[in-house]
């Protein structure tokens, strides 16, 4: 602690020098800076970013980028508010007063927002990390500012806080509430279908429309997998969760953990060997397809330059009159183009919005450059007519710009 009190001390001396020494001088014009930071605010949102990463919702990259943005915010405004003012003074007088001032107000500022606890051993050793009951408290704050402002994306990042606190049924509500954006991304879907199907104590039903979903977004998204192979496993298809577990390998310590269920699966199932012939995807669809659309997307030529080969296709159907939300969907990318499509109900993105229930849909399909579901200014895209459930040979040509 001595150490870091001549630290501090020595570097106030030099920031004392560096205001000090221009004011000794003989009477000058000086300028001053005004700055006009928020402390407060910029107080929260860092700590909302710590409680975000500590819940688990944010990625050590995803955090670093974000709290460089912030602290990059704060120097514009700071350089913004800064005017300049030309007055006479007393250079001795001058510099006496700024340096008091300067002492007392570094001083207080390390007193009001600095971790003066922070210096003891004991305070070290918990690494800066903010308590359940802070997470929770931030939580709930974020909960209230969306009941009086809803957003979707909004709502995702409260289900995935609760999920990450393991309050799973306040999760599953969030996920509720967020609506299509819940429903476009592996990764929530898995969290929304694992917290659901905790809260039900059973995979079956929405948890599993969930988790194939997932799935078809990515096929190789290790924790869709894992919880597609454990309804197996309470189902008593032992072969088909071998399939889903043995798929897992994207991440070596995920795959290391499920080996254990593999062997058990083995066990009770009576399997010498890994069931690696097949594909577990016909476990997930039991349900005979009750209805689809066949197709051809294409790029017209005079769009081509505007398209780069790894740019995301997102090819749906919708309701000719009615929601926009797509009933079935898949994910492809522009150097697959011209592609031939099969749209059907095992693509849905609502267990209760499906081909099947439609009668007359329009096809589109659209080039992401972001790669988000939702369109967004400069995307490309284009649809077909009117058509009905069952149609084959429908041609859509990505030939417009999104507005």
């Amino acid at each position: 602690m001595t150490q870091f009190f001549i630290i501090a001390a020595v570097l106030l001396v030099v920031a004392l020098a560096w205001i000090i020494v221009p004011l000794v001088r003989p009477a000058r014009r000086a300028s001053q800076d005004v700055a006009g930071t928020n402390l407060g605010i910029l107080r929260d949102q860092l700590a909302e970013l710590d409680a975000d990463r500590a819940a688990g919702t944010l990625s050590p990259a995803q955090y670093e980028e974000a709290r460089q943005e912030i602290e990059r915010r704060v120097l514009d405004e700071a350089s913004v508010g800064r005017a300049a003012s030309t007055v006479t003074i007393n250079g001795r007088w001058m510099a006496t007063g700024v340096g008091a001032m300067f002492a007392v107000a570094a001083i207080l500022l390390y007193a009001q927002f600095g971790t003066p606890d922070g210096l003891a051993p004991q305070a070290r050793s918990h690494g800066g990390n903010l308590s359940n009951d802070e997470i929770n408290d931030l939580i709930a704050k974020r909960a209230a500012r969306l009941d009086e402002k809803p957003s979707e994306e909004g709502f995702v990042l409260l289900g995935r806080s609760y999920y990450a606190q393991q309050r799973f049924a306040e999760a599953v509500r969030a996920f509720e509430r967020a609506g299509p954006a819940a429903l476009q991304d592996a990764d929530i879907l898995a969290d929304y279908a694992d917290a659901l199907g905790a809260t039900n104590r059973d995979l079956s039903g929405k948890p599993m429309e969930l988790v194939r979903l997932a799935i078809a977004l990515d096929p190789k998204h290790d924790k869709s997998l894992a919880l597609a192979g454990t309804d197996a496993f309470q189902r008593k298809d032992y072969g088909g969760a071998i399939k889903f577990w043995e798929r897992i390998g994207s991440d070596p310590a995920f795959a290391q953990s499920i080996a254990a269920s593999i062997q058990e699966a083995r066990e009770f199932g009576s399997i010498k060997t890994a069931a690696k012939t097949g594909t577990p995807d016909k476990v997930l669809d039991k349900a005979p397809v009750a209805a689809s659309i066949t197709g051809t997307v294409r790029l017209a030529p005079a769009l081509a330059g505007k398209a780069n080969r790894e740019d995301t296709v997102f090819i749906f159907a919708r309701h000719a009159e009615g929601p926009r939300m797509p009933l079935a969907i898949v994910k492809k990318q522009v150097k697959d183009l011209p592609y031939t499509f099969t749209l059907d109900d095992s693509q849905t993105m609502a267990p209760t919005m499906t081909l099947s229930g439609a009668s007359a849909v329009v096809v589109g399909a659209r080039i992401s450059k972001t790669g988000d579901a939702t369109p967004k200014s400069g995307d490309l895209q284009g649809f077909s007519g009117t058509v009905k459930v069952g149609a084959s040979g429908i041609a859509v040509l990505i030939d417009s710009t999104v507005p």
